[in-house]
């Protein structure tokens, strides 16, 4: 899912090692995913963010970005770049 928002493999796979993956479920089907990476001191950045087809215009890209703002909060993080 990731590759549908960056084509790049090699950049998906980078990114993946050094940052934190995050899932949304609806039963047991992966609705949603993104990923957040350490940049620079206190922040985040937010570097791909996917939303299976099925599952859009449906609030779940707007829940993942939400959760991601969360997320940041609890690292103490002063920026989160979108």
């Amino acid at each position: 899912m990731l590759l549908s928002a960056d084509p790049s493999e090699e950049l998906v796979k980078e990114y993946l090692k050094r940052g934190f993956c995050y899932i949304a479920t609806f039963e047991t089907e992966t609705i949603g995913i993104y990923v957040l990476i350490y940049t620079r001191p206190k922040t985040l950045e937010l570097v791909n963010i996917a939303v299976d087809e099925k599952f859009r215009r449906k609030g779940v890209g707007k829940a993942l970005v939400l959760h991601a703002i969360s997320k940041a909060k609890e690292s103490k993080m002063k920026v989160l770049d979108l």
